[in-house]
């Protein structure tokens, strides 16, 4: 009796198609209902003075994933935005590449999650444990992923704003944003992060490079030592970068997410 009711079991699940990264089907996305805010508003929570807040109201939001860890150099993570601003979700897990490709829409029900910042960037994740030095801590977890994000088969692959970086505003971190006309320092001779030989944990290490456009303003391009990339030579002559922008301090970096968004003239 015990073995037909496993094989019952078994049966419904694979009938269902069931996913286990998100507990519903793809096409069940409509189930977890509409969405109710948007992104810039659960910014609000946190710019308005009050910094790192854990949402107990039920708030849901939408967005289009435009990065995620695909060559490493997001590590674990993904970004969704919804038009109204980005977000960085922290999800702490491998391959999220393969179940949420750029231009998969997505569904976070915020409940229980928290809104933090790092390098200008606002993240949600797990409140963090105390003395932590991240304002959010990672999930981890299948199972906690299944309470909080839900992803659609609908797909719209999303198109970068073309901006100047003197056009660039506090408004744009987070965003997918095309700038063209750029000179990277010690382009053709460095790599996009530091060589084998500076590595930190077995790893390549970070590194920030600068590149100017041709009016003399600049920004950083910042390289993940995960980065699948991260030894490859930096192009000299004219380029343009598609990337996410950041911020450290007052200086404005981008991020590209592959060597598919370096163009080089």
């Amino acid at each position: 009796m015990k073995k037909f009711i496993c094989v019952i079991l078994i049966l419904i699940l694979y009938s269902c198609d069931y996913d286990s990264h998100t507990g519903y089907e793809e096409d069940d996305f409509i189930a977890v209902g509409e969405p109710n805010t948007t992104i810039s508003y659960l910014k609000y929570f946190y710019s308005n003075g009050s910094g790192p807040i854990t949402f107990s109201r039920d708030y849901t939001i939408e967005g289009t994933v435009t990065a995620n860890d695909k060559s490493g150099n997001f590590y674990r993570t993904f970004i969704i935005d919804d038009g109204t601003g980005a977000i960085e979700i922290k999800a702490g897990l491998y391959d999220l590449y393969s179940l949420f490709p750029v231009g998969r829409r997505v569904m976070v029900t915020v409940t229980g999650l928290t809104i933090g910042l790092y390098d200008g960037m606002y993240q949600l994740g797990l409140n963090p444990a105390s003395g932590s030095s991240y304002e959010t801590e990672c999930m981890y977890s299948d199972l906690v992923m299944d309470r909080y994000i839900f992803r659609d088969s609908q797909m719209d692959i999303p198109q970068a704003e073309k901006l100047s970086i003197s056009d660039l505003t506090d408004d744009d971190i987070g965003r997918l944003i095309k700038i063209s006309g750029l000179t990277l320092d010690g382009g053709g001779e460095e790599t996009w992060a530091y060589s084998s030989r500076e590595t930190y944990n077995g790893l390549p290490e970070e590194k920030d490079i600068k590149a100017r456009d041709i009016v003399g303003d600049s920004i950083y391009v910042y390289t993940s030592g995960y980065a699948d990339f991260a030894l490859d030579t930096t192009p000299s002559g004219s380029v343009a970068i598609t990337g996410i922008i950041m911020k450290r301090g007052r200086t404005y970096r981008i991020k590209f997410r592959d060597t598919d968004d370096v163009e080089i003239f």
